[in-house]
């Protein structure tokens, strides 16, 4: 028997049998004896035969495929709403944890300078050695702490990419002093290519240009044992010369990359199958944060490897504007260590107490 609903819509059909015109399939509710509620797909096709017309109906009981359907819908209705919350939770993650910056450094760094300067006043040799296990401990845990947060602002973007004049081929130059002693006490050749063509000023963001090639290179260090490092750095001018493509590559002879692992290694958290954690170490967030970064400043990095032979990393960064004011170089490393202070007075302004203290005593030192 029809529902009551179903009896109006069936007259209708039945009228277009009428007149030699076939229907469905249409969805109809049954209601059988006992009450209890079927759901047909029924076609019907009118058949005629001498002047009289006989319907011919064909219908299939659907009710198990329809609550199999329905099933579905609330499932992905509550698949969506789990998803939507997860990212929701992950954003407040990372939200929380870039706001956190500053307050989860901070004890850090009160740790790593107070042992430093405890270092330098220890003479008991048992003593000292302790003190540098916490000066080692504290640097590695401080590279994981800086690494999650710089993660963290990405993706709650609070990361800003700020632009100044920099001079690329000092920049670069600095990467490889900074690398050279790491890289000749592990007896490997250290290659530099810097294109003389570039320009003495690009507007680049140095500080994240500066962590890019940090990841890098110190990779390729840590995952090389002999051959050689190659650092090239290049560039392709646009037509009016008023922006550049920069163009660098970080070439190794280390362990190399599997053609499975190259799919996952810019991965959060995720490492080469091939890299022994306990020897290597790492958190799996350098390649990751490397490559947002490069992404962040409109670029793209892409990487080549043959397992047991070695990687190439190609960083290419896009419409680097070509800058008119100079980059703020001038005094190196060396001529700001001999800066002294005689018979000054220095003002410390800073609202943790124990950051005020360390400053305090590096500044009696000298």
């Amino acid at each position: 028997m029809l529902q009551k609903k179903d009896i109006s819509k069936a007259a209708k059909l039945l009228a277009k049998n009428l007149i030699g015109k076939s229907t469905g399939p249409d969805e109809f509710t049954l209601v059988r004896k006992d009450g209890s509620e079927v759901i047909a797909e029924i076609s019907t096709h009118p058949v005629k035969v001498g002047r009289i017309t006989y319907v011919l109906g064909v219908a299939s009981d659907i009710t198990e495929l329809k609550k199999t359907q329905e099933n579905l819908r609330i499932a992905k209705i509550e698949a969506d709403n789990s998803a939507l919350k997860a990212i929701e939770s992950d954003r407040s993650k990372s939200q929380f944890l870039a706001n956190m910056s500053h307050e989860i450094r901070t004890p850090m760094n009160a740790i790593l300078g107070f042992s430093e300067l405890l270092k330098e006043n220890l003479k008991d040799p048992s003593y000292i050695r302790y003190v540098d296990i916490i000066l080692s401990s504290g640097k590695t845990l401080l590279e994981l702490i800086n690494d999650i947060l710089d993660l963290s602002k990405i993706e709650a973007d609070k990361l800003e990419i700020k632009l100044g004049p920099v001079n690329p081929k000092e920049l670069f130059n600095d990467i490889a002093k900074i690398f050279s002693s790491k890289i000749e006490s592990k007896g490997l050749e250290f290659v530099t290519k810097i294109d003389e063509s570039l320009p003495s000023s690009i507007l680049i963001d140095e500080v994240r240009v500066r962590q890019v090639l940090f990841n890098l290179v110190g990779n390729a260090v840590k995952f090389t044992s002999d051959g050689f490092i190659e650092l090239a750095v290049g560039g392709r001018f646009y037509n009016d010369r008023s922006k550049i493509d920069l163009i660098f590559t970080v070439k190794d002879t280390g362990i190399g990359i599997s053609k499975q692992d190259l799919e996952i290694i810019f991965d959060a958290f995720r490492q080469s199958a091939a890299h022994d954690t306990k020897k290597y170490g790492g958190t799996g967030l350098g390649l990751t944060i490397t490559k947002r970064l490069v992404e962040l400043m409109g670029g793209s990095i892409d990487v080549d490897s043959t397992k047991g032979k070695g990687s190439i990393f190609k960083v290419l960064i896009k419409n680097v504007a070509i800058a008119t004011v100079e980059s703020g170089y001038g005094l190196d490393s060396d001529s700001i260590l001999n800066v002294k202070f005689k018979n000054q007075k220095a003002l410390l302004a800073d609202d943790v107490e124990s950051n005020r203290l360390l400053l305090h005593k590096i500044l009696c030192l000298y």
